[in-house]
């Protein structure tokens, strides 16, 4: 009976179609919208640690020992002394090419593989120029001898002063 007081359109989709023509769309009901998921609610953010105390900075890296001075002239012998080998090295002073190659291959470079032949190339042959890079960073340039098998040009050099200290030490 209450079905008879309502138009159509007003009949709700839960009840049964009571007339004899077809039922408009969307009928029986129209499917449910889905329901929105509730958001979670955002977990309270963590304490915060406490911060550990800064660690004390490095120790300054030692920097290398200036070479040390000549030893002093021994006395006036009867025979003069042999005259000492001229160095091995072509010219007395390492160019501002090379030096500047020594630089960004000591400290500008990443890889050290590039940069073995210009250390072979100029410290290999050049004794002003090794001292210009041990006078750099001696720590690095023990590492390149090693690595890029460079050897000193001017070990003949150390040699003499080391048999002139010796001869000095038997007297």
């Amino acid at each position: 009976n209450e079905l008879q007081l309502l138009w159509p359109w007003e009949i709700p989709c839960y009840l049964t179609w009571p007339f004899p023509w077809p039922p408009p769309p969307p009928w029986p009901c129209p499917p449910p919208r889905p329901r929105p998921r509730p958001r979670p609610c955002p977990s309270p953010p963590p304490p915060p640690r406490p911060r550990p105390c800064p660690s004390p900075p490095p120790p300054p890296r030692p920097r290398p020992c200036p070479s040390p001075p000549p030893p002093p002239q021994p006395r006036p012998r009867p025979s003069p002394p042999p005259p000492s080998p001229p160095p091995p090295a072509p010219s007395s002073s390492c160019s501002a090419s090379d030096e500047s190659n020594i630089y960004r291959c000591m400290f500008n470079e990443t890889k050290i593989d590039p940069c073995c032949p210009t250390f072979k190339s100029i410290l290999g042959t050049s004794c002003p120029c090794y001292k210009y890079a041990e006078n750099l960073d001696n720590q690095v340039l023990i590492t390149i001898e090693s690595y890029c098998d460079v050897d000193s040009p001017c070990k003949g050099v150390q040699v003499i002063k080391l048999s002139k200290e010796e001869e000095k030490k038997k007297k």
